[in-house]
């Protein structure tokens, strides 16, 4: 198979490191302000418990509740999307062809797929 070099222009250099620096900027960006966030929903939530233990009276213990209430809502809604389950795909408006049903089309598909390198699909829908 024969390799194909394509210089790279420095444009193309110049924007590529752009978009690294804006990737590395956003992932310290979004841990500082995770850090920040958990950080308050624990002083939040340890707040509350001192509020509630120390004064011993019914409006020190709902005030310490809503102190820890909302620390654990903090909390909540910082670490739920990394616990949530993808969405199934739909795919109701799809058609899976096949091999058999449209040979000319896998024949470019195959073609290009080897001529690139890469694997075979192994399911070609189109949409219907």
């Amino acid at each position: 198979m024969k390799t194909i070099h394509i210089p790279l222009s420095a444009n193309f250099k110049k924007a590529a490191a752009k978009s690294f620096f804006a990737l590395l900027f956003f992932a310290v960006s979004y841990s500082a302000i995770m850090v920040i966030s958990l950080a308050l929903a624990t002083a939040c939530i340890l707040g509350g418990l001192f509020v509630a233990i120390s004064f011993l009276s019914y409006l020190s213990m709902i005030v310490g509740a809503a102190i820890i209430g909302t620390g654990v809502l903090i909390a909540y809604f910082l670490l739920k999307f990394m616990f949530k389950l993808p969405k199934k795909r739909d795919m109701s408006h799809l058609v899976k062809i096949t091999p058999d049903s449209e040979p000319e089309l896998f024949a470019l598909i195959y073609e290009v797929a080897d001529q690139v390198g890469t694997k075979r699909p192994l399911n070609v829908y189109i949409s219907g």
